[in-house]
């Protein structure tokens, strides 16, 4: 079946998803896509039924987080052990669907934009004073970022286009528009402007696709 993602929603994929302990698969996870979208996609597509558990910040903080593998969300629990690592649940759940190449060196090219955004998102600096923080951001923006944001500008254009893969749509697309590109649109990353995006013609018509 042709995945196709209009406006953050699924076309064309029975949602599969389930609420009771006859499940095999729990995503936990915060009510918000962010992290966890691409995961939920890859599910949908792969037809795996899962619960989708997404928990407030209150019963999170409030001792869920002590009982999570490495204090961190998401969280994927299956056949009685529990998974952590976003990029890893992602590649994973994209693997059992058709969001993951067979073919090597694609998977090489999806796993390579996959820890490149993941990269982006954990080398952004911070600070506790806020005036500090704006500077370092603007900063990293304008360096590293921009570094990074330009080499997946240059391997887009090695494509026929607009995902990573060319025509095809796939999980890197999926963590590249959900971790970042939302987070940045959104006014979610810290002193780094909403329209960053729009500098990079390419990644824009990714956006734009997704």
């Amino acid at each position: 079946m042709l995945l196709l993602i209009i406006g953050g929603t699924v076309k064309g994929v029975e949602e599969k998803t389930c609420s009771n302990d006859e499940c095999a698969i729990k995503l936990t996870y915060f009510d918000v896509k962010a992290r966890a979208e691409p995961i939920r996609i890859a599910l949908r597509q792969a037809k795996l039924e899962f619960i989708d558990e997404r928990l407030t910040y209150e019963s999170w903080i409030g001792g869920i987080k002590a009982a999570t593998p490495s204090g961190s969300l998401p969280v994927l629990s299956m056949n009685g052990k529990t998974y952590s690592q976003s990029v890893a649940i992602a590649r994973w759940a994209a693997k059992q669907s058709n969001l993951y190449p067979r073919e090597t060196l694609a998977g090489l090219t999806v796993d390579e934009v996959m820890d490149i955004t993941q990269e982006v998102l954990t080398k952004a600096p911070s600070a506790s004073d806020p005036t500090e923080k704006e500077r370092l951001r603007k900063e990293y923006a304008s360096g590293f970022m921009k570094n990074k944001m330009n080499f997946l500008e240059s391997k887009l254009k090695q494509t026929e286009g607009p995902f990573v893969l060319g025509s095809e749509i796939s999980i890197a697309d999926l963590v590249l528009y959900y971790f970042l590109m939302d987070m940045l649109r959104s006014g979610q990353f810290d002193f780094v402007d909403s329209n960053y995006i729009d500098a990079f013609p390419e990644l824009a018509a990714l956006e734009t696709a997704v």
